[in-house]
């Protein structure tokens, strides 16, 4: 039986006489077109996946290759410490999970009904929590993976408050819940709350009328104090919120446009910034607040910081220096500098205090060795002390290759992780990942996912595009805006490349974009449909011009600083040649997976959707177009690693069909 069959053609004819581009209709999603549309197209789906089923069963039995026969648990501690209690997660005699405090008597309390809470809907997520002295929880949650968070407050299993549509949260005092919030319909973080836990009366605390802002809340080490910024991609504005006798303050420290401020605890008197200066070093300085002036320059770097600590004696700073993380530590009285060393050189690594005056934790993983946390003595760096190693997956020999390609004038970083001996005979493909926005940085991690890739014949690829901030700030800025056509043209010359280095055919050579890595993908189709035999769109943003239109939708105005704004016309000219959805027109495409979430906001599934029916109607090729839309899902995709492992499996299958593998 043919793969495509006629289910195609009558998917296609349906939607063809029921949507066309009426896309108003489509944006109601319990509109009988939509869902005789979604409907159809997941029957589709479902057809063309049963008949990849020995292709997926490939990738699934790879996954469980990744695990160990016999892991070694022996070294994994149940219990961790949060506000002051030790914690664990565990299951009770009904089988429901539940957050349990150990006491005084050393007795467990739940004080929180998982299993319950996860009836509010799907995909339940818990994205953080403070526990009360009187072990009351307040929690912040997520469900089908929306762009905003619900909170509640439980004292004794029991629902004392509830509020909606929020951001983040913090407690000082234990007594004054301070929030942001994000009303519909855009969601924008735009509102400073704060709420009083024993009278449980609300004051506004600030409004961010620029809509091209939003809040944050920077959690610092003061009980009775904390700060917040109102942030764009081009600047920020700092705010100092003090609690005193019950009452709460919100002072302005400074209002700045073209720099970010990063805020790191200090000592006891005082904060340290971090700045990126445009077109200069990135800054560390000291911050006085009773002053309200930044004082000394501590420490500066040409590379992004990740992050630093301010240690009595040391500074230690965490770097993003050529796509991988470097720690240093430097004495802050002699200013010598001495690195931290680790099993590989090309790493991730993130760093918070320890419990002595100069300790620092260390957490850290590769593409190769899976995750590791460390403790480290400023003082004796090399003698690092291991306190936990994942130790369910099996390490083999991975490797990693750095290289630059050329486009034009400008050296694009690529970056290879492959097995050696797997690809000694022949390769099996590349998968070329690609993303390009917000100044967003990357690392070779490890994963499970690209293991089973690896392990198979394949070579995992990742671009670091302009639009990226692989480089420094720089390189970020001239991929946005007026200049966002050199994100898709760095990609297109690392295809090239690789095309040619390995003297691939069209159908070894594998895209992969996520979120905004879709307009990557969508760029490829619409320009370079010869070059690719799959792609893959994940959660994809393919039609920029029509929702960047729409001030009411999620992001739309807190993105004008990283698309730009269409009601200015030359901003408009700019978008329409790379915008997706509107160049489609008739071409020889490429197989195509899309992938969408009907709860996502951030990458609607009307925009996917209709993407997928103009490509269908363009395509003179006898390649597959499949979209699956998953009910319940949002931009962060299923919780459950069972569901992701399915999707994981079905775009795998659908890859080794583009190969021609049975």
């Amino acid at each position: 039986t043919p793969l495509y069959s006629s289910a195609a053609s009558d998917v296609y004819k349906r939607q063809k006489y029921m949507f066309g581009d009426d896309m108003n209709t489509l944006k109601q999603k319990d509109h009988v077109v939509t869902e005789s549309i979604l409907s159809a197209e997941d029957d589709y789906y479902v057809r063309v996946m049963s008949k990849l089923r020995a292709e997926s069963k490939e990738y699934i039995s790879s996954y469980a290759r990744a695990y160990k026969y016999k892991a070694d648990t022996s070294k994994v501690d149940p219990y961790f410490k949060s506000d002051g209690f030790i914690c664990r997660y565990k299951k009770n005699e009904k089988n429901e999970m539940g957050l349990y405090v150990v006491q005084g008597n050393k007795q467990e309390k739940r004080i929180l009904n998982l299993k319950a809470l996860a009836e509010n809907g799907p995909n339940f997520n818990i994205e953080d929590f403070k526990i009360l002295p009187d072990t009351s929880v307040v929690f912040s949650y997520s469900i089908m993976g929306q762009i905003f968070n619900h909170l509640s407050i439980y004292k004794n299993e029991t629902l004392v408050h509830a509020l909606n549509s929020i951001s983040e949260f913090d407690i000082l005092n234990d007594s004054m819940l301070v929030y942001t919030l994000a009303p519909s319909p855009s969601y924008r973080v735009s509102k400073l709350l704060n709420l009083n836990l024993n009278s449980m009366v609300e004051e506004v605390l600030f409004f961010e009328k620029d809509n091209t802002y939003q809040l944050e809340i920077h959690r610092y080490s003061s009980d009775s104090e904390m700060f917040v910024s109102s942030e764009c991609s081009d600047g920020n504005h700092l705010f100092h919120v003090l609690l005193d006798e019950n009452a709460i303050s919100l002072d302005t420290i400074f209002l700045v446009n073209d720099m970010f401020y990063t805020v790191k605890d200090f000592e006891e008197n005082g904060i340290g910034l971090l700045t990126n200066q445009p077109m200069e070093d990135q800054v560390i300085y000291e911050y006085d607040i009773d002053a309200k002036r930044i004082g000394k320059k501590i420490y500066s770097s040409p590379y992004p910081i990740e992050g630093f600590l301010l240690l009595d004696d040391y500074l230690v700073v965490n770097h993003y220096k050529e796509l991988e993380s470097e720690v240093l530590i430097m004495d802050r009285t002699s200013q010598k500098i001495e690195t931290v060393k680790f099993k590989e050189k090309s790493s991730y690594a993130s760093i918070e205090k320890g419990e002595s005056i100069n300790e620092f934790i260390v957490h850290y993983d590769s593409y190769q060795t899976p995750y590791i946390k460390y403790k480290v003595d400023a003082e004796q760096p090399s003698d690092k002390e291991m306190l936990k190693e994942t130790e369910l997956y099996r390490t083999d020999k991975y490797f990693r290759q750095r290289m630059d390609v050329k486009n034009e004038d400008v050296d694009v970083p690529l970056v290879l992780c492959y097995k050696k001996e797997a690809i000694r005979d022949s390769i099996k493909g590349i998968l070329l990942r690609g993303y390009g926005c917000y100044g967003a940085r990357f690392y070779s991690s490890f994963s499970r996912e690209d293991k089973a890739y690896m392990d198979n014949g394949f070579i995992i690829a990742d671009a670091h595009v302009r639009g990226n901030a692989s480089r420094n700030d720089q390189w970020y800025r001239d991929g946005k805006m007026l200049n966002k056509l050199n994100t898709f043209e760095d990609y297109i010359a690392c295809a090239e490349f690789l095309k040619d280095e390995y003297d691939l055919s069209r159908n070894q050579l594998i895209g992969y974009g996520t979120s905004a890595g879709g307009l990557i993908m969508g760029y490829i189709a619409n320009n370079r449909p010869e070059l690719f035999g799959t792609l893959i769109f994940d959660r994809p943003y393919l039609d920029v011009l029509n929702t960047m239109s729409d001030p009411d939708l999620p992001l739309t105005t807190g993105e004008y600083k990283e698309f730009g704004n269409p009601s200015d016309h030359g901003v408009k000219d700019y978008m329409e040649k790379y915008s997706p959805y509107p160049n489609i027109t008739k071409a020889d495409y490429p197989n195509m997976l899309f992938w969408c979430g009907l709860e996502d906001m951030q990458t609607p599934y009307w925009q996917v959707v209709s993407s997928v029916v103009r490509l269908r109607q363009n395509n003179e090729a006898d390649s597959k177009i499949l979209l699956k839309c998953n009910p319940g899902e949002g931009h962060k995709g299923s919780i459950s690693p069972a569901a992701d492992k399915l999707k994981q499996s079905q775009i795998y299958g659908f890859i080794m069909h583009g190969l021609g593998e049975k």
